[in-house]
Parts: structure tokens; C-alpha cells; sequence
């Protein structure tokens, strides 16, 4: 190897270039081979970037803190018939949106939320139906389908008799099998409650 100067004149002394290999890029170039190890080596990192986010996620759960889905409506003597026909009341639609029905076999209540889009209707009392005013969809009294595009009854909820005499509606288990409208989980019998 032969050391050539510089600068004569200075006396510093610079090694001479190496010559390039055959079919190598000019210096500061990447290669193809260059760019596909970076790749490589970003795609893993990635990878193991996500997964460690996902085991940081499982180690700190997400709770969802929700109202509860329970509440008492009231002693069954709130909800009178009126001469001996069933009567809708709505002083839970707007708190819970629940409408709870007194006929003369029982009481059980419904979720005020039409099957179709899932608006509020409305109970009219001269037409005697539940009306949905975002599309038209009609419900009779007991809740099954009359006119609009709703495809299902409306849902009823479960309702029950708590120890003190109230009545408990739960709103986490519904039904609209018309099969099951009778069942003791979403329909409390008269019976029960007047003796």
C-alpha cells in the first residue's frame, strides 16, 4: 500500500480510496438488500411494539361502570286499573324508558324502544296504540307489531315482586316471544299481589 500526500506542502498524508467492488452502488447509496433488512428489522419492531401495547392492555382490564339495569317502580297498587281495563303508565319513560302495563290478568312492563331503529314511541291513548315517530311503526297494547316497518314485538322486561312488595324491573333480561309473555320472570299475575 503506497501513502500519497495530501498536500506536499503540508505534510499530511491521506490513504488512497478503496476501489469499488463490481456492480457496487456509489458510496451513500443503499442497496436493495440495505432496504429490505430495514424492512425487516421495522416490520419486528412493529410487531413486537403491538404486542407489547396488547399485554399492557391486559394487564390494566377496562371496566365499564354502567347504571343498573334494576329498579323499583312502586308498589303494584300504583298501577289501578281503570274500569277494569289495562292502563299504560309512562312515569318511567323518561328516567328509564320503561312503560309498565296494569291489565286486569297482571302487570308487566316494556322497554320503550321501537324494534325497527330503536326510537322512542309514544303511547296515544284515543288510538290506543304505542307510535314511533321516526318511521311510523304502531304496537298494540300488548305490544306486538300493528302497522310500520317494525319487525319484532316490542321487548318486555323482567318483572318481579321484591320482598318489601315493590315492584323490580330489570332491563338486562328481556323477552318479545309472545310464547313467553305469561312466564313468571316477565309477567307478575294478579293473583299474586292482591291476596
Amino acid at each position: 500500500m503506497s501513502v500519497v500526500p495530501s498536500n506536499p506542502d503540508a505534510g499530511t498524508v491521506v490513504a488512497p480510496k478503496k476501489p469499488a467492488a463490481p456492480g457496487a452502488p456509489p458510496d451513500g447509496q443503499y442497496t436493495r438488500r440495505d432496504f429490505l433488512v430495514l424492512m425487516g428489522w421495522g416490520w419486528l419492531s412493529a410487531a413486537l411494539g403491538g404486542f407489547g401495547l396488547g399485554l399492557l392492555k391486559f394487564l390494566f382490564p377496562t371496566v365499564l361502570y354502567e347504571p343498573n339495569p334494576s329498579f323499583k317502580a312502586g308498589k303494584p297498587s300504583e298501577y289501578p286499573l281503570e274500569d277494569g281495563k289495562a292502563v299504560v303508565f309512562d312515569r318511567w319513560q323518561s328516567d328509564q324508558r320503561v312503560w309498565i302495563v296494569s291489565n286486569p290478568e297482571g302487570i308487566y312492563a316494556f322497554e320503550a324502544k321501537c324494534t325497527h331503529l330503536g326510537c322512542t314511541p309514544r303511547w296515544v291513548l284515543n288510538s290506543q296504540r304505542f307510535e314511533c315517530p321516526c318511521h311510523g311503526s304502531q304496537f298494540d297494547i300488548e305490544g306486538d307489531v300493528r302497522g310500520g316497518p317494525a319487525p319484532k314485538p316490542l321487548y318486555r322486561l323482567s318483572v318481579k315482586l321484591t320482598q318489601d312488595g315493590q315492584i323490580l324491573v330489570n332491563k338486562g333480561v328481556r323477552s318479545n316471544n309472545v310464547g313467553e309473555r305469561l312466564k313468571d320472570s316477565i309477567f307478575i299475575k294478579r293473583s299474586r299481589f292482591n291476596s
